[in-house]
């Protein structure tokens, strides 16, 4: 499950990711991420991922992972913020995608806190 939602006077464009992602909803958030980012001009609006509910996920998804991760940052938002899943699992699997991507994100413990800084 995810939510997209833009938080004006935050400047922020926040995409929450809950439980398994499954294929077919992966396409249709890539449908969806698209048309909430061209409400925005990217250059001005920081990135927040709420992942702390993120499950593991199966071998054969976490290229897609790293795929929405290049999405994101060919997106060319000003900051990108993120939350670490609560799984130890995920939280590695992610990690090790960030750094395979060189992706410069700021890890803070929730998405509140990601707002309270902007």
């Amino acid at each position: 499950m995810y939510k997209i939602e833009v938080n004006e006077s935050k400047k922020a464009f926040i995409v929450i990711v809950d439980g398994f992602i499954q294929e077919e909803e992966g396409m249709q958030f890539l449908t969806d991420y698209k048309s909430n980012v061209s409400k925005v001009n990217p250059k001005e609006y920081s990135m927040i991922i709420g992942g702390e509910n993120l499950v593991v996920s199966k071998q054969e998804m976490l290229p897609v992972l790293g795929q929405a991760i290049s999405m994101y940052m060919d997106t060319g938002f000003k900051r990108y913020f993120g939350t670490y899943p609560k799984s130890a699992i995920a939280k590695v699997q992610l990690s090790k995608i960030v750094k395979e991507k060189n992706f410069d994100v700021t890890f803070k413990d929730s998405v509140n806190e990601i707002l309270e800084i902007l």
